[in-house]
């Protein structure tokens, strides 16, 4: 897992579902997918390129916004996210929120968090 390049964050931070598809469209995404929380502030979105999967967590506050880039390189097996999986759980990630961020479904997420 590395970090992305930091993201410019001038943009109003009052929409966060746009605020997400306007990083989509700068970092030219595929297969996006995004989970959006209006009231707890947050927005997760990921998608695909170059054979990675990025995620972004973008999470307003009042002073502004925390943006959180991922890029994962695509496993070889489901299995192989196991640790990654366990790990975001335990930081207090919700499922949908974890399959959102690695490009998987919640099913998925909730069988390799009871492996």
């Amino acid at each position: 897992m590395s970090n992305l390049t930091t993201i410019d964050s001038q943009i109003p931070h009052h929409n966060l579902a746009q605020l997400a598809m306007d990083v989509s469209t700068r970092l030219e995404l595929q297969n996006l997918k995004t989970s959006t929380d209006e009231a707890k502030g947050i927005a997760i979105l990921s998608g695909e390129k170059d054979n990675k999967t990025y995620s972004v967590t973008i999470q307003a506050n009042q002073f502004g916004v925390t943006q959180i880039a991922t890029e994962y390189s695509k496993p070889a097996k489901k299995t192989d996210l196991m640790p990654e999986v366990k790990r975001l759980y335990k930081d207090g990630y919700k499922q949908k929120e974890i399959a959102t961020i690695l490009g998987i479904s919640q099913t998925t997420v909730s069988n390799l968090i009871n492996s």
